[in-house]
């Protein structure tokens, strides 16, 4: 079993780890219950002491396809009890903390030209994962069709980041409008009011936003990882997830980062993936800034392109008039607000730099590209292709190098004319490190959590009951009363209609109560 090293060094407290297990879970899932009178129940195949119990663990997310899940974690006895092993676990993981990295910048880059040929990115839905979005803003009511935090927080934006980002998106403010301002927009909130989030988080998010329909994922945060941590296995399969995204047709666009000072090597992840556009920043005279992050040609044999793939504006560091002015949400708690007071415009925008400010100008100029990509009647897979080919041949040069540019600053107008005589086929995905595999095993039983009705968390009990699928009704049956254990496992479609509607009777009740 391959084990985080720094978890060996820490010997008390609470993290939230990924485990990797030997079970994969596609398609469905099963509710069972934990007997109190196990020794009495024939069917059973077992009952064992549990890791679940040991560790106290407490389940946030369940990643069936990927065979991993995420969940707090005492670590008093965790170093025990990896030398003994952990059945079904072949790898245990810290989970990544993510960070946070209009008027004069649309224009820049086209975007008011392209909104007169008619273009501003209408029946296109952008994801914005971020803080949350004030969905009630002037310049952004009407704007959010969906929405769901993946914190512990509502929704809306007490940070301010989210929001901001999402006005430069799709903002219908007559002065400050956003590239895509006929955008619909979803949000996804995966960083909370401090600034900071988790990957498994961002993992999740992304599943559900892609399950309502999102054609465009704007990450405008992102980690800075040292080379060792790129082996991670929760990364690499994250990575591979999101260059099959780009292959299907969804365009996942992420911040290059704002360590261009640290020198060369310094994109963060994940828009260092293979088929995530990452973006860099540049001023708003079209300079490539100093802080936005750099690539290299090493980097680029690592990962098979070259990164950042475009540059966009994303402000200078000095006064309110050299960044980027944007939606200010007006749920921001008053110590926020405090912070921003050198910045704040007026009651409703604010100025801030990043190339987290950069990256929703490529997500927006890519909705726009998207509402023409209709007319031409090509098929979904040629998204990517044909958009980033578009954008990529009309980037204008700045004069920075090839690793702090990539292809140039985005044209949109230009990119309009010609969509369809340009394609950049997506990179093929390379794993970054080595990768434990496992052969899948779905008939063991390693995890304590489910997902059916969008609830992610369950009580864990302290032992894992396995059972005989042809009796496994009847012992379900059976054990009404007993306390709850949620097991995932993979079964015939034939049989989750047997299950579905008492399955999901009893999770409402369950999760009612």
């Amino acid at each position: 079993m391959r084990v985080d090293p720094r978890l060996l060094e820490r010997r008390s407290g609470v993290e939230r780890l990924f485990f990797h297990t030997t079970m994969r879970v596609d398609d469905y899932y099963i509710l069972t219950y934990k007997a109190r009178v196990r020794e009495d129940i024939p069917e059973a195949l077992g009952v064992k002491p549990s890791y679940v119990r040991a560790l106290d663990l407490t389940p946030v997310h369940l990643f069936g396809p990927e065979a991993m899940f995420s969940a707090y974690a005492r670590l008093d006895k965790f170093g025990e009890l990896v030398k003994s092993g952990i059945p079904g676990v072949e790898a245990v993981e810290l989970v990544p903390m993510t960070h946070l990295l209009l008027h004069e910048s649309v224009p820049l880059i086209g975007g008011r030209r392209a909104h007169e040929l008619g273009y501003t990115g209408r029946r296109v839905k952008v994801a914005v994962l971020d803080t949350g979005i004030d969905k009630n803003h002037p310049d952004l009511r009407g704007c959010v069709v969906e929405e769901r935090s993946f914190t512990s927080e509502p929704p809306g934006d007490w940070n301010g980041h989210g929001t901001h980002v999402a006005g430069i998106v799709s903002s219908r403010d007559s002065y400050y409008t956003g590239v895509a301002p006929g955008a619909e927009l979803v949000n996804a909130k995966v960083i909370d009011s401090t600034g900071e989030g988790r990957l498994d988080d961002t993992i999740a998010a992304v599943k559900w936003v892609v399950s309502v329909k999102a054609d465009v994922i704007n990450l405008s945060f992102g980690v800075l990882l040292p080379p060792s941590e790129f082996e991670s296995p929760a990364l690499n399969k994250f990575a591979s997830e999101l260059n099959k995204l780009a292959r299907s047709g969804v365009l996942v666009v992420a911040a290059a980062g704002n360590d261009g000072e640290q020198g060369s090597n310094s994109i963060n992840y994940p828009a260092v993936v293979p088929g995530v556009i990452a973006v860099g920043a540049t001023d708003k005279r079209g300079k490539v800034t100093a802080y936005s992050s750099e690539g290299s040609p090493q980097l680029e044999g690592l990962v098979g392109e070259p990164k950042p793939n475009l540059v966009a504006p994303g402000g200078a560091p000095g006064s309110s008039q050299e960044g980027i002015v944007s939606s200010l949400s007006t749920e921001i708690s008053r110590s926020r607000r405090e912070e921003l007071a050198g910045r704040i415009v007026d009651e409703y925008h604010v100025s801030l730099v990043g190339t987290s400010m950069a990256t929703p100008h490529v997500s927006g100029a890519i909705a726009v590209l998207l509402e023409k990509f209709e007319e031409l009647g090509a098929d979904r897979a040629q998204r990517y292709p044909l958009v980033f080919g578009a954008l990529a041949r009309t980037a204008a040069d700045t004069g920075a190098t090839r690793y702090k540019q990539g292809y140039g600053l985005i044209q949109v107008d230009k990119a309009l004319k010609e969509l369809g005589r340009h394609s950049i086929p997506v990179p093929g995905f390379r794993q970054i490190g080595r990768v434990p595999v496992g052969k899948p095993k779905v008939d063991e039983v390693t995890l304590a959590v489910a997902s059916l009705l969008g609830a992610f968390a369950a009580e864990v009990v302290g032992t894992l009951l396995t059972y005989k699928r042809d009796k496994a009704r009847e012992l379900v049956e059976k054990l009404r009363a007993a306390e709850y254990l949620l097991r995932v496992g993979r079964i015939s479609e034939e049989d989750f209609k047997l299950y579905k509607e008492f399955i999901i009777s009893e999770l409402r009740r369950i999760y009612q109560s």
